[in-house]
């Protein structure tokens, strides 16, 4: 039991110190980056794939949010294959901002 309790204060620290600033740093990042040249990046078409998928991501981060600290709390026990679905996810929706991004910018402008 004492070994849960340590997991679970280490995902809302690993959750709440790192993953939510550094979505909201990263989010305000991109606003600034749309708002310097708006008349390019509002007509990309790339951008729009890549927002897509933040979008998705933002979402994601909402439900591993809902699920750690159900868990945290007893209401839920996590199964190793949703754990393993979450964190495959994840590795998806990041893989694939990436694409939209490099490989959208070169071949969608």
């Amino acid at each position: 039991m004492e070994a849960k309790q340590a997991l679970s204060r280490l995902e809302r620290i690993f959750l709440r110190g790192l993953a939510d600033p550094g979505a909201l740093l990263t989010i305000v990042a991109g606003l600034t980056l749309i708002m310097t040249n708006a008349s390019y990046y509002m007509h990309a078409p790339w951008l729009h794939i890549k927002l897509t998928f933040v979008l998705l991501l933002i979402g994601l981060h909402g439900l591993v949010a809902v699920r750690t600290k159900k868990f945290s709390t007893g209401k839920i026990i996590m199964q190793r294959g949703e754990a393993r679905m979450l964190v495959a996810s994840v590795i998806f929706l990041l893989a694939s901002i990436l694409v939209a991004t490099l490989v959208g910018q070169v071949y969608l402008t």
